[in-house]
């Protein structure tokens, strides 16, 4: 019989016949199971709110991302390539921020991706990673199974069914049929008709849609009446995945039920965080699984991050990299000194946490729009996003410079419009010589400049 431990003593800890079961099997001492913990995972939970403002922990394997919607992407930070979906697997290499990717599978928070630059890679990264393309139509998935037909009739042969969750190309719409391509879990790829009925979409996450009728919400667009040319997605917003699944007070299957989530409720992405679990093989008892960070992670639950602020007496004693005061808004100021720090009254200075403790050259165009080495924001710096594509600057690169690619960082940065929309970028390899590109479209393509000093 298993040795049952109170709550009271010190170091006990919940042991679990996995990380999904709800209901702990009994206690043991935290160095006994660190000294026989043979194995490791992580469980991802996110913390969300509902539609009607239910709030709680849900997790990360029973819903859907946004981004499982989308084809293609940018990397959004500066993540390492696996070769399998798991934490714990060693990366290949990491990814350049503004690589565009492929996404061609998805497993829990994990998408496996195809490199769209020069290496034409494969390999996983964490969803969270990607920012969709707004152009990008992006898959379709069905709510119920629905029978693929070889013609957009009742009455065409069946060629095979296709099942919920699985991601469609959609190759053609009309009002009643839809004309799709996907590949099936045999590996075969297969094209067909499926009814346009129960079909979710990035429009389902859509913030703006921008049609021929002008910007409206995702829910009023019609993916065959409307002529869409971009869509702009809330990246926190996420789907129950239509299994049963519950909101939970805290991040564990062993918490309290708040409320079960209806099949494909929508909701709304305000935090997340990793649980890392044990394994632990008990001599005469068995396998048990227990939380490695269950108390520390339970009080970070309960307090807020606060963001560093320094006064500007301290800021300035700092050495400064790079300064700019925004046109538009003669307060609104960024400063480079051991990471990015904001100012909006010029005496508090709040660092932005997406930046760490890097240096970036930092400018503002006439209209308002803030570079930060290879990002920009255009809300005044309530967020960022990349705008530099770092494949297409090193595919023009020569070989010989490409190979201090790990080298390469951001110099100067001169927005050449009022927009922002044309820059000039100075890149620094490491070499005697600087690196020059200039855009015309905000990032989208580069041109490399000679002679430039």
């Amino acid at each position: 019989m298993m040795l049952i431990l109170t709550v009271s003593e010190v170091g006990a800890v919940p042991v679990y016949l996995s990380p999904q079961h709800p209901i702990p099997t009994g206690h043991y001492r935290r160095s006994i199971l660190e000294k026989n913990t043979d194995k490791v995972t992580v469980q991802l939970w996110l913390r969300v709110r509902s539609l009607k403002g239910i709030q709680g922990w849900v997790s990360a394997r029973d819903v859907l991302p946004s981004e499982f919607f989308s084809q293609f992407a940018q990397i959004g930070k500066n993540p390492s390539l696996r070769a399998r979906p798991k934490w714990d697997d060693l990366p290949m290499r990491n990814v350049f921020p503004g690589t565009r990717v492929q996404i061609l599978q998805h497993k829990n928070q994990w998408v496996k991706v195809k490199l769209l630059d020069d290496s034409r890679r494969f390999g996983w990264i964490e969803f969270h990673n990607l920012i969709p393309e707004e152009e990008d139509i992006g898959y379709l998935m069905l709510k119920k199974s629905l029978p693929l037909r070889a013609q957009a009739n009742h009455r065409s042969a069946v060629i095979t069914h296709v099942p919920i969750n699985w991601r469609l190309i959609p190759t053609h719409l009309t009002k009643d049929w839809i004309q799709v391509r996907f590949v099936d879990r045999g590996g075969r790829v297969r094209t067909g008709y499926i009814q346009n009925q129960g079909v979710l979409s990035r429009l389902n996450f859509a913030t703006d849609v921008y049609t021929q009728r002008g910007i409206i919400r995702g829910l009023d667009a019609d993916l065959v009446k409307d002529t869409i040319y971009k869509i702009k997605t809330d990246s926190q917003f996420i789907v129950n995945n239509g299994q049963p699944s519950y909101i939970y007070t805290k991040a564990s299957f062993s918490s309290s039920r708040v409320q079960p989530l209806k099949s494909y409720e929508p909701l709304i992405k305000l935090s997340e965080k990793r649980v890392r679990w044990g394994r632990s093989s008990i001599r005469r008892k068995g396998q048990f699984w227990w939380p490695i960070q269950w108390e520390e992670k339970q009080l970070e639950n309960h307090q807020p991050k606060n963001n560093l602020i320094l006064s500007s007496k301290q800021l300035f004693k700092r050495n400064l990299f790079d300064m700019a005061t925004s046109p538009k808004i003669p307060r609104l100021s960024f400063v480079s000194a051991g990471g990015i720090y904001k100012t909006i009254d010029g005496q508090r200075w709040e660092k932005v946490d997406q930046f760490h403790n890097q240096n970036h050259p930092i400018a503002i165009s006439t209209s308002g729009k803030i570079f930060v080495g290879p990002y920009q924001s255009s809300d005044h710096g309530s967020s960022f996003k990349p705008y530099i594509r770092w494949d297409r600057i090193l595919s023009k690169l020569p070989q010989s410079l490409r190979n201090n690619a790990e080298r390469l960082r951001i110099e100067k940065i001169e927005p050449k419009d009022a927009k922002g929309n044309q820059i000039l970028i100075q890149l620094d390899l490491g070499t005697k010589s600087k690196e020059h590109f200039y855009t015309r479209n905000g990032g989208r393509s580069w041109q490399r400049l000679r002679n430039i000093r």
